[in-house]
């Protein structure tokens, strides 16, 4: 065999192992399914979390707790399992809890769904909110409930299609089809007493 065929043969081979070598590579870094190894869907998880959040102030405005966060990379937010949460507030701060959230946008967002309930202590009676779905900006203070919500206090009711609650301003706004029963708030509030009311789900400090 002459030299120059020689040569061609080896810079054959050695093209061949190349793209060998690109295409498994290609097959193992697309997660395919022959590798045996499922894809990922968080980058990390953290069990009995606690986690508080800050603004560019250093001011609390926000605090959650639960069993269970994971980070998904691709979406860069973290879901949350059975989330207890405290959102700082005049005069008092909100707590509540839900079946599962999200934190999104670095952060600034708190997606809550599934049996969502807030409170807050109040001297007329505490203030209950409950829905399906709430939503926390922490950039402008604002909760939405884009589904129908149960306003309560001190025997009173409202119910409504949507929320808006600005919490700079101490404002509720209640749209859509609104319902409202109004008590006495001093009855109200002997009942509860008579009941033992005023159960508190949410995290405090080194509480979970």
């Amino acid at each position: 065999m002459s030299r120059r065929r020689t040569w061609w043969l080896a810079s054959a081979v050695l093209v061949l192992a190349v793209l060998a070598n690109w295409w498994i590579g290609r097959q193992i870094d697309g997660g395919d399914a022959g590798t045996g190894r499922p894809a990922v869907p968080f980058d990390y998880a953290l069990t009995d979390f606690d986690a508080v959040v800050f603004d560019e102030t250093g001011r609390q405005t926000l605090r959650v707790a639960g069993p269970r966060l994971e980070h998904d990379p691709k979406t860069r937010t973290a879901l949350l399992v059975d989330p207890r949460f405290v959102v700082p507030g005049e005069p008092a701060d909100w707590r509540g809890r839900a079946e599962r959230g999200r934190l999104a946008r670095a952060d600034e967002e708190l997606q809550l769904e599934g049996a969502v309930v807030l409170t807050r202590p109040d001297p007329r009676g505490e203030i209950r909110i409950e829905t399906e779905r709430l939503d926390y900006d922490r950039r402008t203070g604002r909760l939405t409930a884009p589904e129908t919500v149960r306003f309560t206090q001190a025997g009173s009711e409202l119910v409504g299609g949507t929320l808006v609650y600005l919490l700079n301003d101490d404002r509720l706004e209640l749209q859509n089809d609104v319902h409202a029963t109004y008590r006495d708030a001093g009855t109200a509030a002997a009942a509860g007493a008579r009941r033992g009311d005023g159960n508190d789900d949410s995290p405090g400090p080194g509480r979970r």
